[in-house]
């Protein structure tokens, strides 16, 4: 129970801000003295950040930029981009963060609407603000007006997730952030204080980074850390170089709190000294993907410390449960929902709710629902609460229901405890031979052999379907067979779920918060294969009239084929639940128009037996 907080506490204030800017601006009271940032070349108080933060957002607006706005931000962690977001927060504009590996930003540019850009360099189509600039507004002893009130907030739209990933950019409001913010802050087991410092290795630019590793700092005065690194996903000798440097930042700015994923772990775990540099580490949390459990077992033997996991997407703007919401963390359990969302296991047979179906089913008095009687079922999650997004850019369409719930494209099921275990995303099965396989599964087995030190499972496509793929990095000094693996295999898996090739390979790809990118994985080893893969439908935004809309036909029910009515296969195995569809009708692409004019929150337009094909989060966190 958390007690009441006076009227007059910045406490208060804080949840009642509006921007998340005030966040910055309550730190700057509360905290004005304190580290935020922390490099290898500079530290930043939070009073330092707030001036530039109110700097940073008057030269925004000098330049003509005005609320609702798009920002792109191509820019590596640092305090640089760290001012940048909240100014342009406090300018009321809507921040579209981009990785600095993107090669080519005009596309996303044009899709988003994008009128300037935070960058090193660009097309002079763009407003450019460097990182000299940033770093200008926070090195400045210009005095500031500090009563200057922050533009907009609350539904307004503040940043648009996963732009540079999908044509389906998530659209979050000020209030999904923030109440994001609030719930991680009241995770039992996290405990933040004004003493911690945080290592960001996640990226500022995604979420993982922002919203949960950054931001709830602000309600305590703690610091994050951000080493001097090179690319985590650069190749297998920066790989090393990146381990390095994050054990050398850890013991020199006496980080307390490392939070990360599990390809992070699996780099710590093969280095020497790894107990002596995480002696000052109270807090280990992974995300983005389930933790091996060997590796959860094993940081634990050496450290003396468990990984705290924890389940999110970018549709619930950031967080959705962590074992940081138990009193221990148990390896597989992502833990318990955050204060302030509800998550329920669906049937996967019917994924719409029920004909008239009431509200006593869906509360609790602690605001956290778990359904219990659909434990150990796996299905599609789904979501309810204020952290949700207002739906997918342009449009705010396939956001949450009229009921308020959100169906995610993720699979998963509820323990005896009541704790959430994630199988797979459900966008990312593999159809063999008329069976699902989840790669996750697969790669679980797989892991385990005593050659095998990392695995991804991907689907190629054969002449019935689809063939599973493993694509291995060997333990050093070993060299796995196909014959030897699927021999393990063959008392772990039915037949269908063993890959029929292996490659071996030095590097996975992965994304920027450390998941495995399946998607360029598959690209990679087709065009090693020489297999040619399907061409992906035109994702281009368009305008379906009315009676165009109205013939189109929902997918069918799940489970059910035009073969089997009972969505199971042979030996009982689950079907691909592939439907038979009328063909949809011909849609011409128009453009969309006055771009300049969206940003705002808008409802969700679609049913939720479609939301969790229109979920395409790739970053689990």
């Amino acid at each position: 129970m958390v007690p009441p907080v006076d009227v007059d506490t910045p406490e208060r204030h804080r949840r009642s801000s509006q921007n998340i800017a005030e966040l910055l601006a309550d730190a700057a009271v509360t905290h004005a003295d304190r580290a935020a940032v922390v490099t290898d070349r500079a530290e930043y108080t939070w009073s330092q950040l707030q001036a530039g933060a109110v700097r940073g957002a008057a030269a925004l607006a000098a330049l003509g930029l005005e609320p609702g706005d798009r920002l792109l931000t191509r820019l590596p962690n640092g305090a640089e981009l760290a001012v940048i977001m909240f100014a342009a927060a406090r300018a009321g504009l809507v921040i579209v963060p981009i990785e600095p590996t993107s090669a080519d930003v005009a596309p996303i540019a044009a899709r988003v609407g994008a009128r300037a850009i935070a960058d090193t360099a660009t097309d002079a189509s763009l407003t450019l603000i460097t990182p000299q600039t940033a770093a200008g507004w926070l090195d400045s002893t210009e005095p500031v007006a500090a009563s200057v009130p922050a533009a907009g907030g609350g539904e307004d739209i503040v940043l648009l997730a996963r732009a540079s990933r999908s044509n389906r950019a998530v659209m979050l409001s000020h209030r999904a952030i923030l109440a994001a913010v609030a719930s991680i802050g009241q995770a039992p087991s996290l405990a933040l204080r004004a003493e911690d410092r945080v290592l960001l290795v996640l990226p500022l630019y995604h979420l993982a980074g922002f919203v949960t590793a950054f931001l709830p700092l602000t309600a305590v005065g703690g610091a994050v850390v951000i080493p001097d690194a090179p690319d985590f996903n650069a190749g297998p000798d920066q790989r090393q170089a990146f381990t390095d440097a994050v054990l050398e930042a850890i013991p020199r700015h006496r980080v307390t709190v490392l939070p990360g994923a599990p390809g992070l772990y699996q780099l710590l775990l093969g280095s020497t000294g790894l107990e002596r540099a995480l002696a000052t580490v109270r807090l280990l949390t992974s995300g983005a993907s389930p933790l091996d459990p060997e590796d959860f077992s094993a940081i634990r033997a050496r450290t003396g410390s468990p990984v705290w996991e924890g389940y999110g997407i970018s549709e619930a703007a950031s967080a959705v449960s962590t074992t940081l919401m138990t009193a221990q963390p148990r390896p597989g359990s992502v833990g318990l929902p955050l204060p302030g969302i509800q998550v329920r296991v669906e049937d996967p047979a019917d994924v719409a709710p029920a004909e008239g179906e009431g509200d006593e089913s869906t509360t609790s008095e602690l605001d956290t629902l778990l359904d219990l009687s659909n434990a150990g079922e796996p299905g599609p999650i789904s979501l309810r609460g204020d952290h949700l997004f207002s739906g997918y850019w342009p449009d705010g369409s396939d956001g949450p229901d009229a009921d308020g719930w959100f169906v995610t494209g993720d699979i998963g099921y509820l323990d005896d405890a009541g704790e959430l275990r994630l199988i797979d995303r459900a966008a990312e099965a593999i159809v063999v031979a008329g069976f699902t396989v989840y790669p996750r599964e697969v790669e679980v087995a797989l892991a385990n052999h005593p050659y095998v030190r990392d695995v991804a499972v991907i689907g190629l496509p054969s002449r019935v379907g689809e063939d599973l793929v493993a694509v291995i990095i060997p333990r050093s000094g070993t060299t796995p067979t196909a014959e030897d693996l699927t021999e393990y295999l063959a008392d772990l898996l039915p037949a269908f779920k063993r890959p029929v090739r292996y490659f071996t390979t030095d590097l996975l790809a992965r994304t920027e918060v450390g998941r495995l990118d399946r998607d360029s994985l598959r690209r990679e080893w087709a065009a090693k294969a020489g297999i040619e893969l399907p061409a992906r439908p035109d994702n281009r935004l368009t305008v379906v009239r009315p009676e165009a809309a109205a013939a189109v036909v929902s997918p069918a029910e799940p489970g059910r084929t035009e073969h089997d009515d009972t969505g199971a296969g042979a030996d009982g195995a689950e079907s691909d639940g592939t439907a038979v569809e009328p063909a949809a009708p011909e849609v011409s692409p128009e453009p969309v128009p006055e771009l300049d004019k969206l940003g705002t929150r808008l409802p969700g337009v679609a049913g939720r037996a479609r939301r969790s094909a229109g979920d395409t989060d790739e970053d689990l966190f």
